[in-house]
Parts: C-alpha cells; sequence; structure tokens
C-alpha cells in the first residue's frame, strides 16, 4: 500500500514537472519572438546609445557643479580658520 502511494505520487510530481515545463518552454518561444521584433528594429540601438551618450555628459555635468560647490564651500570654511 505505501508503495502504491509513493509511485502514484511520483507519477503525480512527474505529470506536474511536464506540465511546467511545457509552460517554460512555450514561455521560452514568446520572448524569443519578441526579442527578435526588438532586434529587428535598428532605430532602438541607435536611440539607446545617443540616450546614454546624453545621459552621461548631463550626469557629468551635474556632478561637476556639486564637486566643485562643495570645493568652494571647503576653501571658505578653510580660509576663515
Amino acid at each position: 500500500m505505501l508503495r502504491a502511494d509513493v509511485a502514484e505520487l511520483r507519477h503525480e510530481a512527474q505529470l506536474g514537472f511536464a506540465r511546467v515545463e511545457a509552460k517554460l518552454d512555450r514561455l521560452s518561444v514568446q520572448v524569443d519572438a519578441k526579442l527578435d521584433r526588438l532586434s529587428d528594429s535598428k532605430l532602438d540601438r541607435v536611440d539607446f546609445e545617443k540616450g546614454l551618450r546624453d545621459q552621461t555628459r548631463w550626469i557629468f555635468a551635474a556632478w561637476s557643479a556639486v564637486l566643485i560647490s562643495m570645493v568652494g564651500m571647503w576653501l571658505t570654511i578653510m580660509l576663515r580658520r
């Protein structure tokens, strides 16, 4: 009786794994199709690189302004001593 229960449980587990594997395969195909559609668009890559370049420029400018103001404050404090 116990062996039959274990065998039945093993069978149910195998069926569950088969369902999960089938679902993962289906999702994998869907993701591959979406990635193919995205990679087909040449403008996406160019826009991404341009956006990254612009963002890097503005971040550098912002940090430069912060650094300059901090150095100015530090010099003001150090010179007053």
